[in-house]
């Protein structure tokens, strides 16, 4: 029995609408970069488990990122999130992203902001992810949050 690897590191997909799903990225797969081009939308689960990506920048084609996007991508370390992304969906699509350190909100991204560890609405109403990397042992959520998005805490190490 032979077993295959893939060599590479780096994969760009471009010219695509929708990235429904990507089950081809396992644990025994060596790609730790993902480039995706001229897609609007990241569907619900579509890199689930993708246990290799460790960066992923999302281009300004991206408007929306289904629920669940990146679940359980646990090596997955810093996303950035491009100017043009206009919804993300109910629930947290960085749950189980247990090594997620960092998102990068472009600064003329004019519907999402990141700070002290948290992803939020531009306007700071609404919580969306508490990275699950950090480790203080108290978080205080802004007197501006109105609204804590679905599993936002889960799960934190």
């Amino acid at each position: 029995m032979s077993i295959c690897r893939i060599n590479i590191s780096t994969i760009i997909i471009a010219n695509k609408k929708e990235l429904k799903k990507v089950r081809w990225l396992t644990k025994k797969e060596l790609i730790s970069t993902i480039s995706i081009d001229g897609i609007t939308t990241i569907g619900s689960h579509a890199f689930f488990g993708s246990n290799e990506l460790h960066t992923i920048k999302l281009p300004h084609s991206i408007e929306f990122i289904g629920t669940y996007a990146f679940y359980n991508t646990d090596k997955l370390q810093s996303i950035t999130l491009g100017k043009n992304i206009e919804n993300i969906g109910v629930n947290n699509p960085f749950t189980g992203c247990t090594n997620l350190k960092t998102i990068t909100v472009e600064n003329d991204n004019q519907h999402f902001s990141f700070e002290d560890g948290c992803l939020f609405d531009k306007n700071r109403t609404k919580l969306i992810t508490y990275l699950p990397s950090n480790t203080r042992e108290s978080y205080t959520i802004p007197e501006s949050v109105i609204e804590i998005g679905k599993v936002s805490f889960h799960p934190t190490n």
